[in-house]
């Protein structure tokens, strides 16, 4: 089983955008909600990316 280019992304860069957004913001729930809300938003704009090569 192979894993999603979205999971590839998503394990590449959780922690680093989340310890990034808790240096920033000292509140655990922000910061994961900061990670939520960015990760989402690049595995949106891969995935658009990569219907529109199709």
């Amino acid at each position: 089983m192979t894993q999603s280019s979205a999971e590839k992304l998503y394990e590449a860069c959780y922690m680093r955008v989340f310890s990034y957004a808790m240096t920033l913001t000292g509140d655990r729930g922000e910061a994961e909600e900061i990670t939520q809300e960015t990760m989402f938003r690049a595995i949106s704009k891969q995935n658009f990316a990569a219907n529109q090569t199709k």
